[in-house]
């Protein structure tokens, strides 16, 4: 069986859980909706960190690199009682170790997903400063929808690869919108 723990809290700048708990004590978190941290994985190298807030309808999953830097995020909205949606998904990319976190980043793609098949992607290349934003209609977004998980089964939500040929928006976009 995997490792998980429970937190109230993961702080990013030191990587780790502040505010450990017990299973118990996350799963009645999770019955009254308030937030807490589920770090999959050894906590000193976690695979995922989830974030989850079912007061706000919100459930984010937190990939870190061999450097526990932030790598790639989704955010999910639950929708209705028993499905979410994947809203956001965020990756970003270092040169260097010596870059810590994602403000230090050489390049961020993220796309905002919407149910009705509309995306819009967004490139910024820390090198150049350039960002480029691309509206992209009819896109399928069945690999967006996911379950609201059941306390304890991750395994669906904290899937590191959602698409179906797991390819990653690196494309550069039509559109330049230099900022």
């Amino acid at each position: 069986m995997a490792q998980v723990a429970y937190c109230k809290f993961w702080d990013p700048d030191h990587s780790r859980p502040l505010g450990v708990m017990s299973a118990d004590t996350a799963r009645s978190y999770d019955c009254s909706g308030s937030s807490y941290v589920v770090v999959l994985g050894d906590v000193a190298s976690p695979d995922a960190v989830l974030d989850i807030n079912w007061r706000e309808n919100q459930f984010s999953v937190s990939f870190l690199d061999d450097q526990k830097r932030l790598q790639l995020w989704h955010e999910f909205r639950r929708v209705d009682e028993g499905r979410m949606f994947l809203f956001t998904m965020t990756s970003w990319q270092y040169s260097s170790d010596d870059q810590r976190g994602p403000d230090d980043a050489n390049v961020i793609h993220a796309l905002q997903l919407r149910p009705d098949g509309t995306v819009q992607a967004d490139i910024w290349d820390g090198n150049t400063g350039q960002c480029w934003v691309s509206d992209i209609a009819e896109v399928s977004v069945d690999m967006c929808w996911e379950p609201v998980p059941e306390f304890g089964n991750w395994a669906s939500v904290s899937r590191l690869d959602r698409t179906a040929d797991g390819a990653r928006p690196t494309q550069p976009v039509e559109e330049n919108r230099s900022s």
